[in-house]
């Protein structure tokens, strides 16, 4: 009972944060080389090599964000759109963080 109320706090402030961000559903565009929620299929098939010729050829290890972009490509297969699914991972990113600090 003593460890609720920081996480329901936590679950709150990662929630509205979330749905003050992606509210016009939007996706969040950052990042050095990639937008890797504008189209997560692409972005799959390109783990599986080592180098990366479209981005100004970067090298990267193969293979090592396959779980990552196996895990986003999955709900987009599925009919969610990618603005959604980059709430989601924004929003466990989050409440990962808040829960390891408080709790």
């Amino acid at each position: 009972m003593f460890f609720v109320f920081p996480l329901l706090l936590v679950f709150l402030i990662s929630g509205i944060l979330v749905l003050i961000w992606f509210k016009k559903g939007m996706l969040l565009g950052t990042g050095e080389s990639a937008l890797p929620f504008y189209n997560p299929k692409f972005e799959f098939q390109w783990t599986l090599f080592a180098w990366l010729g479209r981005i100004l050829g970067v090298y990267r290890t193969a293979g090592v964000d396959l779980p990552f972009y196996a895990f986003i490509t999955l709900p987009v297969k599925l009919g969610i759109p990618t603005f959604a699914v980059q709430a989601i991972v924004f929003f466990l990113l989050f409440f990962a963080g808040g829960v390891s600090v408080c709790c």
